[in-house]
C-alpha cells in the first residue's frame, strides 16, 4: 500500500488541503473528472464538510473516522487516475501534475513546485524570523532550505535549515532580498526547486 502523504494524508488539516486541491483540479479539469467514476466530486466534498464538522464540534473519534475516509477517498481516486491504459504518458504526466499526485511510473523525489512557496514573518524580541510553507513534492521525505549567494562574483548555494515536512520555521534571515531554492530529497536522490525570491522586511522598527 502507498504512503505518499500527497495519497494519504497524515493529518486532518492535510487532508482539507489535499481534498480542496484535488476537487479544485477536477473542476478546472473536466476532461480528468470525466475519466472518473461519476460519485468522485460528490464524495471529495461530503468528506471535505465530515471532516470540517468533525474539527469544528472538537469530537476526536468523528474527527479519526472523518480523516480515515477522506484518505481512503483520495487513495481509491489515486488508483482510479492510476489505471493501467487509461492516459497515454504526456497525459499521465499532465493529470498526475493537476492533481498534485506521484507520477505512478515515476518513483524518483519531484522538485518543489517555487511558485506555491508562502512567506510569512513573526518579530519576537525584536528578532525578524521567516516562515516559509510551500506544497509537498510527491516522493519526498524531507527538505532543505537553499540560499544563492554572491561570493567574489561566483554564486553559491548555502543550505541553510532541513525540515520533514513542507514548512520551515524560524528561519533567521537578515532584512532584505533573498534568493532561495528548496531541495526535496527521499532515501537515495535530490530534486532543486527553480529559484524564488523573498524580501524581508524590516519589522522591529
Amino acid at each position: 500500500m502507498i504512503d505518499e502523504p500527497l495519497v494519504i494524508p497524515i493529518s486532518p488539516d492535510a487532508a482539507l488541503m489535499r481534498l480542496a486541491q484535488v476537487g479544485g483540479a477536477l473542476e478546472r479539469h473536466p476532461h480528468i473528472a470525466g475519466a472518473l467514476p461519476a460519485e468522485t466530486m460528490s464524495q471529495l466534498q461530503a468528506s471535505r464538510d465530515t471532516l470540517m464538522q468533525a474539527l469544528a464540534g472538537a469530537d476526536r473519534a468523528a474527527t479519526e473516522s472523518a480523516l480515515r475516509n477522506a484518505q481512503d477517498h483520495l487513495r481509491h481516486l489515486y488508483e482510479a487516475v492510476s489505471r493501467p491504459g487509461l492516459w497515454s504518458e504526456e497525459q499521465a504526466e499532465a493529470v498526475y501534475r493537476a492533481l498534485k499526485f506521484p507520477d505512478s511510473l515515476n518513483r524518483a523525489v519531484q522538485p518543489v513546485d517555487a511558485t506555491s512557496v508562502l512567506a510569512t514573518f513573526s518579530c519576537p524580541q525584536r528578532q525578524v524570523l521567516t516562515a516559509l510553507c510551500f506544497e509537498a513534492a510527491p516522493g519526498a521525505i524531507g527538505y532543505w532550505l537553499r540560499e544563492i549567494r554572491l561570493i567574489a562574483g561566483e554564486e553559491v548555494e548555502d543550505p541553510l535549515v532541513e525540515c520533514d515536512g513542507p514548512f520551515f520555521r524560524r528561519v533567521r534571515l537578515s532584512v532584505g532580498p533573498h534568493r532561495l531554492r528548496i531541495e526535496s530529497r527521499d532515501v537515495s536522490s535530490t530534486a532543486l526547486s527553480d529559484e524564488f525570491q523573498i524580501e524581508v522586511p524590516n519589522a522591529c522598527l
